[in-house]
């Protein structure tokens, strides 16, 4: 078939059994007005058959693509057919992977008859490739995704270079594939929505997007804001049961704010969500133990960054991170307290966390150490605590040339942007080392193919394979090509 047609409605004239009236009920809820806008259905896009076997069909839709699945074909008989979708193939080439861990990324439609015409409205996949597999013979085989979007103006610029253009138009696609009801880490593995992940997305949005998509930025921090756990702290992600939250997120939320602020001057938004923030901040300053807040325990997932140092696992401490973030929330926080004309109530707080913080640095080497008596630089503390800590020029000057030189653990792309703040508040002058180190990153993937930004160097290998190919906190360069002037706005 030319294109997927959607006509299968048996469900709507109940000629299905086991449908029954609906029947007037009465109850009450509390309703609220719709915070952002719908999602819309736009582009149909037909995939392309790139193998096809004796019982199995796999389509290419040419770049990565979210929407809703759909297909036709002829059926001899009834059978069962298992659809899998995928961002990737596996590193044989010839098969794309279904079960990764304990993930399964497949479903089952089961085919009548004759013509089968139908869509999925209940599952939205984040894919490039889709494969039908079937036991009995189906012929006349086509697949096909229905884009849905959320609706966005995006801000014209030019480019000097082709590359930068190129890197610039595929992070605002990532953007955009990773907006949904809310924001979502990855469209293929998760579609959550969390802390830290949205507030880069956000900032990056602030420049891509008439009028900084702000209607949607608010939509996602209150929805932030109506959680209520007993520690105090904001969930993992939202909407959410889950048990087992990342505390320096939380810290996050009071940047996402002020930036928000910045942008928005929005103050009664920020009124209705202050005691909110008051709140989580309190969570950590009431952990303040001999001058430092304490580490969480392992019911708490201790993540920074996808790096060996700091991303948590097997009981890894980064308790430097964490007063450091403590300050630079607490910092974020008092702007929006002068701002609002609201009292500062951790300013005694901050400035002991901020003078005990000392103890992480070695003198020896001239570097903040992850843990007291350890000898684990990274990047990301050194830069976190330039843009936090009230320290010497010269020895911000000299965190940011040993991140510079490459000696000590790099930071995952997600939090470049901490380093590239850093270097710039720094010294102006390392703009030239900032947009080439983005140009050799996203070039890189660019070269390999990619159609959306990773969330991470390694692609898919990341994560047992289960890394994603299109992830919202990867689109550094719509925010970074900016403030370096090298995105010139369209008259």
């Amino acid at each position: 078939n030319a294109e997927c047609r959607i006509s299968e409605d048996d469900w709507k004239n109940s000629d299905v059994d086991g449908f029954s009236d609906s029947v007037i009920v009465n109850k009450t809820y509390s309703l609220n007005p719709r915070p952002n806008k719908k999602l819309v259905l736009t582009d149909m896009v037909v995939g392309e058959p790139i193998i096809t076997e004796q019982n199995r069909i796999d389509f290419d839709m040419g770049e990565e693509d979210v929407g809703l699945v759909g297909f036709s074909f002829e059926a001899s008989e009834e059978t069962v057919i298992t659809g899998v979708w995928s961002e990737h193939f596996c590193d044989d080439g010839v098969s794309i992977p279904r079960i990764i861990g304990k993930r399964d990324f497949s479903f089952e439609y089961t085919a009548k008859k004759g013509e089968n015409n139908y869509r999925n409205p209940f599952l939205r996949l984040g894919c490039r490739y889709v494969e039908l597999n079937f036991s009995k013979p189906i012929t006349n085989v086509s697949a096909c995704i229905t884009k849905q979007e959320y609706p966005v103006e995006e801000i014209e610029y030019c480019f000097d270079s082709e590359l930068d253009k190129r890197i610039y138009d595929v992070s605002v696609r990532t953007l955009k594939l990773c907006m949904m009801e809310h924001y979502v880490d990855c469209p293929w593995r998760e579609q959550n929505l969390y802390v830290f992940d949205s507030r880069n997305q956000m900032l990056f949005g602030y420049k891509a997007f008439k009028n900084g998509n702000a209607e949607y930025v608010k939509s996602n921090l209150l929805l932030m804001s109506k959680d209520n756990r007993e520690d105090d702290l904001l969930e993992i992600c939202y909407p959410s049961g889950c048990k087992y939250p990342i505390p320096s997120f939380s810290l996050y939320w009071a940047l996402a704010l002020n930036e928000y602020l910045k942008f928005s001057n929005d103050k009664e938004f920020l009124l209705s969500v202050f005691d909110k923030l008051t709140s989580v901040l309190g969570a950590f300053a009431n952990r303040i133990n001999n001058g430092l807040v304490s580490d969480f325990n392992n019911t708490y997932w201790s993540f920074y960054d996808w790096t060996d140092s700091n991303d948590g696992g097997n009981g890894k401490k980064t308790n430097a991170l964490l007063n450091i973030l403590f300050v630079l929330a607490i910092k974020n926080y008092d702007e929006i307290c002068k701002t609002l004309g609201k009292e500062n109530s951790f300013e005694q707080n901050v400035k002991e966390v901020e003078r005990n913080i000392e103890v992480f640095f070695d003198k020896d080497v001239g570097l903040y150490s992850n843990d007291i008596g350890t000898k684990n630089y990274t990047a990301l503390t050194q830069s976190l605590a330039v843009l936090a800590l009230d320290i010497s020029k010269e020895r911000k000057q000299a965190l940011c040339k040993a991140i510079v030189d490459g000696k000590i653990e790099n930071t995952t792309l997600s939090f470049k942007t901490f380093v590239y703040d850093a270097l710039l508040l720094v010294d102006s002058g390392y703009k030239d080392f900032i947009l080439r180190d983005i140009r050799t990153l996203f070039g890189k993937m660019l070269d390999e193919g990619a159609t959306s930004f990773w969330e991470t160097m390694n692609g898919y290998h990341d994560f047992h394979n289960a890394g994603s190919l299109c992830h919202g906190w990867s689109a550094i360069a719509v925010y970074y090509y900016n403030i370096l002037g090298v995105a010139r706005r369209k008259n």
